[in-house]
């Protein structure tokens, strides 16, 4: 636990150290963003911060259970959706001819 609190101190104390330097390095510039200078209502919109930040989170957030379970079927049943295909078949072969090698 105490392993746990040490590496927590750490990434708190690199965040803030290594935020630091990036602000004296680059630092925050007014430029306008393109959403306010190329206004048009359908590919440059300007949205709230809170919209923004919520739309990042969940294209993180949401892309993991989609690829931790394609990576289950393939990798662990050797399933795949599209195993008919014969390029997916040979790259299948492939793969798994590695995969003996290596064991």
């Amino acid at each position: 636990m105490i392993s746990f609190f040490v590496c927590l101190a750490i990434l708190i104390g690199g965040y803030f150290i290594y935020g630091g330097f990036v602000s004296k390095v680059f630092g925050p510039d007014d430029r306008v963003t393109p959403a306010v200078s190329m206004e048009d209502g359908v590919d440059y919109v300007v949205m709230p911060t809170w919209r923004i930040f919520l739309i990042q989170l969940l294209n993180i957030a949401g892309l993991g259970p989609i690829w931790g379970a394609k990576r289950i079927f393939v990798d662990y049943f050797r399933y795949h959706p599209c195993r008919w295909c014969p390029r997916l078949r040979f790259r299948l072969h492939v793969y798994e001819a590695r995969r003996s090698q290596r064991s």
